[in-house]
């Protein structure tokens, strides 16, 4: 696509950089009548710092149009309306300032290194292999390049990894290399397993489970400060995860699914005995007294709120009832874009990572 509009700087070429994937949305006008595109452009960066940086932070346009530029994981920037050539010259100019932004040192370029346990379970770490046991940060979305290179699915461990914590993903049930001939990926296929009964949760809890026995037999992780993330699917299966050993100390869900009857894959399927057993709250008492972190959007139509609500509520009240500590931290934030992680919240994550699991004295 010609991305130069008349009068404009040719941008940078984004195909010579890879890495983490920057989405930049472009908002002309307000109200019933704006136009909202996003661009998005996967960079090589070079020094582990946060994403969150403003234009004026680097050499480029910081004004564009009149409109202070801000560029950063899923920033919005509103302009008023303007013709066909001005849009394609601002996305133009948003992709030279992500380029002179990101490679000036706004992220790690460490590439993601793929290992395999003795039993054959692949999994990936980022940004690099620990001199000594780390924090480790298991992080989850669809496949290990899906969570571990892109910022926005790194989440909180886009903050941790500054900190030394270890990342770690493997590929979900239908993604990755986890996927088969003739079947369906992602949510479909996971509708297709579970229509032939097979627990696909328990298959990657179980690959789980096994990365974490290599990476603590081979000092790479501290067994004391496990801790799991994700983001929607990868959500469901961090907190399945956390339900299932006991070594994970925390988890937390970023615009989780609670519930796969929810999901529009799952229509018909409600009454399907894997899909209710499969439902977090059916997990609450293996979950009662652990520390949870959720945050979702107050309109997510995707996952369900009031699933998650549910969810947060049912944890809460058994913790309770077993006299043991009520330690979900759950978020409800005005957003109106519907099954996205809200602005901000991945670094509130983050801070709250470093309490569940403080440095060593």
């Amino acid at each position: 696509m010609n991305m130069n509009g008349k009068g404009c700087q040719k941008p940078v070429d984004s195909s010579t950089f890879s890495g983490d994937l920057i989405n930049t949305q472009l908002q002309f006008g307000e109200g019933d009548t704006a136009t909202t595109i996003t661009v998005s452009t996967v960079y090589r960066h070079r020094q582990p710092r946060c994403l969150h940086k403003t234009a004026e932070a680097v050499e480029g346009p910081s004004c564009i149009f009149g409109t202070p530029l801000k560029l950063g994981v899923n920033e919005t920037t509103i302009l008023p309306k303007v013709s066909r050539n001005q849009l394609v010259c601002k996305a133009s100019a948003l992709l030279l300032a992500g380029t002179l932004l990101i490679t000036g040192g706004v992220a790690s370029g460490a590439e993601v290194e793929i290992i395999s346990t003795s039993s054959g379970v692949r999994f990936g770490i980022w940004p690099k292999r620990p001199s000594k046991p780390a924090p480790t940060l298991f992080v989850l979305s669809g496949s290990v390049e899906d969570a571990l290179k892109s910022a926005y699915f790194r989440q909180a461990g886009e903050f941790l990894v500054k900190e030394d914590w270890l990342l770690v993903s493997v590929d979900l049930p239908c993604h990755g290399q986890e996927t088969r001939p003739e079947e369906s990926t992602g949510l479909s296929g996971w509708r297709e397993r579970v229509d032939h009964g097979e627990d696909l949760i328990s298959d990657v809890v179980g690959r789980l489970k096994k990365v974490l026995d290599y990476l603590i037999a081979e000092k790479m992780a501290d067994p004391e400060r496990i801790a799991a993330l994700g983001t929607s699917r990868g959500g469901f299966v961090a907190v399945h995860f956390a339900a299932a050993d006991v070594r994970v100390k925390c988890a937390a869900g970023f615009a989780p699914v609670t519930d796969l009857a929810i999901l529009s894959e799952f229509r018909g399927a409600e009454q399907n005995p894997l899909v209710q057993r499969l439902a977090l709250e059916r997990q609450v008492d293996a979950l009662s007294g652990r520390a949870l972190w959720v945050v979702i959007g107050d309109r997510d139509a995707r996952v369900s709120t009031d699933s998650a609500i549910r969810f947060a509520r049912r944890v809460t009240a058994v913790s309770l009832e077993k006299k043991l500590p009520a330690l979900v931290d759950f978020h409800v934030i005005s957003e109106p874009k519907g099954h996205t992680v809200p602005a901000g919240w991945p670094e509130r994550a983050a801070d709250w990572f470093r309490k569940q699991l403080p440095e060593k004295r």
